[in-house]
């Protein structure tokens, strides 16, 4: 009988690992999230925005952002994307 208990949770386990596996990654960070609008953010504070004013026009449109959190998005190093042209 110990036999087949093992096998049971042998069996139990191997399904829960492909489960596992096949979940979906767990939700990023809103700094995750906003990183790639880093550069387009650091636009607006060039133009004169306010980081409060971007706070409030985030949260208009649904997106729920602490100023501390827009503050370590800005600070971080801006991306070079632009090609270099040979």
């Amino acid at each position: 009988m110990s036999e087949m208990l093992d096998y049971d949770i042998k069996a139990a386990m191997a399904l829960l690992d492909e489960k596992l596996k096949a979940a979906q990654p767990k939700r990023r960070g809103r700094k995750q999230l906003l990183a790639p609008y880093a550069d387009q953010l650091r636009r607006y504070v060039a133009a004169g925005w306010s980081r409060k004013e971007i706070v409030a026009e985030m949260k208009a449109l649904g997106i729920s952002i602490s100023a501390g959190t827009l503050r370590q998005v800005l600070g971080s190093k801006p991306s070079h994307r632009a090609s270099k042209a040979a």
